[in-house]
């Protein structure tokens, strides 16, 4: 109990400390209890929230997404100004604000001009692109906008990691790069990790660009600069495409073997053959958009490589797997332009 009451805190600033004060909300940073306690706290926001008709809502940690789904001609706005009276509501009964500055309207589908809320006599803006999560979202849901943000950012980094360094061991700069750069490229890959060529080449190209930087600082007098591939052997790397395609194949084992998910739309359908069976995602999308998702592309790729993912006993045995077989290999994976 003394994680709630009789608490105090202060502030210590240049080694002086200010007076005690009573900590009489929130709950310790770092503590076993306070999660727990943060998902009792909001589970009232939900059941409000689950009592209105038409609405959906999606919640991480102190992160809130509404969603009203609607035919323009059946369009009613009493419905989401309802669900974001009722999150302002609760807010005020626990002493918080919604921040209008931080809420944002996104239109996914035909434009809607009648389709205006507010919080707090506010206007909420409505956006094409916002940031939900280290994703940059889209209205029309295209992933271009989050990749050229990332390749920029990444881009910046590795740029100023050249100008700032100037070491030459290659292993100190390939662990910086891996620890500084490589995760802008790889946050949440599955997301977007579609099987098109111009999409692979443009999240390479910050990889290969590096690579060659450094061959550069460390050969200054070659003049012939070794392909790509001969430069990931050389420092022993693999291609960012192989790394997520690895994430992928690892999320699907997690999905279906460590932590079963009823949810996910792809099985194994065993048979008598030699082959010994495939993998079958019953998502079924029209024309080119059903190639680019999870469940197809992995039941695509886990039937090539003739992998059953309940044969391996941890992640680690299917990695060590995984990392003998080229996974950028067309015959295994079908790309588009």
């Amino acid at each position: 109990m003394f994680l709630l009451v009789h608490r105090v805190f202060l502030v210590k600033v240049n080694g002086k400390n200010s007076n005690e004060t009573t900590a009489d909300s929130g709950a310790g940073q770092g503590s076993v209890l306070g999660p727990i306690l943060f998902i009792i706290f909001f589970s009232k926001l939900s059941k409000l929230l689950k009592n209105i008709n038409g609405i959906i809502h999606f919640k991480f940690a102190d992160d809130l997404k509404l969603l009203y789904s609607y035919f323009i001609k059946n369009f009613d706005p009493t419905i989401m100004k309802k669900a974001i009276d009722t999150v302002s509501d609760w807010c005020e009964s626990k002493s918080m604000k919604v921040a209008p500055t931080k809420t944002f309207h996104v239109q996914f589908g035909p434009s809607n001009p009648n389709a205006k809320y507010s919080v707090n006599n506010i206007e909420i803006e409505r956006k094409e692109v916002v940031r939900d999560l280290g994703f940059y979202i889209k209205n029309d849901c295209s992933i271009n906008d989050h990749l050229d943000i990332i390749i920029s950012n990444a881009n910046r980094k590795y740029y100023s990691i050249f100008k700032k360094i100037i070491i030459k061991d290659e292993k100190i700069l390939t662990k910086i790069f891996n620890i500084y750069v490589r995760p802008i490229y790889e946050y949440g890959s599955p997301l977007f990790n579609l099987p098109k060529k111009t999409i692979i080449k443009q999240l390479e190209n910050g990889q290969k660009t590096f690579t060659r930087m450094m061959f550069r600082r460390n050969n200054p007098r070659i003049t012939e600069i070794p392909t790509y591939g001969e430069r990931l052997k050389l420092y022993e790397m693999s291609s960012l495409h192989q790394r997520r395609t690895v994430a992928d194949i690892i999320m699907a084992y997690d999905f279906l073997v460590s932590n079963p998910n009823s949810n996910i739309d792809l099985c194994y359908v065993p048979l008598s053959s030699r082959s010994g069976g495939y993998y079958w995602s019953n998502h079924f999308a029209k024309g080119k958009y059903n190639s680019l998702h999870f469940s197809t592309r992995l039941s695509s790729i886990l039937t090539n490589l003739n992998i059953k993912l309940h044969d391996y006993q941890s992640t680690k045995q299917l990695r060590n797997h995984l990392s003998t077989i080229d996974l950028t290999d067309e015959k295994i994976q079908k790309y588009s332009d």
